[in-house]
């Protein structure tokens, strides 16, 4: 419980494309910044993304939207664990 993270993100116009919806790019950084809190918390030391297993974009964040992100720990292991954020 203690290294779940909660982040609320609001979307500018830098963050958008022409069409006004948000780089994908960023919200992988996003995500990644998060994920690498609930690690840090986790083993409370420095950590590193070694990979993604898979994102899904299920519709168009806009200008103004609210992100809402949600990271925990699924399963750790010796030196790698496994997070997870929606």
């Amino acid at each position: 419980a203690d290294s779940i993270v909660q982040m609320t993100e609001i979307v500018l116009p830098e963050d958008t494309n022409p069409e006004g919806s948000i780089f994908g790019g960023r919200v992988l950084a996003l995500i990644d910044k998060c994920a690498a809190i609930v690690a840090m918390r986790h083993a409370r030391t420095e950590v590193a993304t070694v990979s993604l297993d898979s994102v899904t974009f299920l519709s168009k964040v806009r200008v103004g939207y609210v992100l809402l992100l949600s990271g925990r720990i699924n399963a750790a292991f010796g030196s790698s664990m496994e997070v997870e954020v929606s």
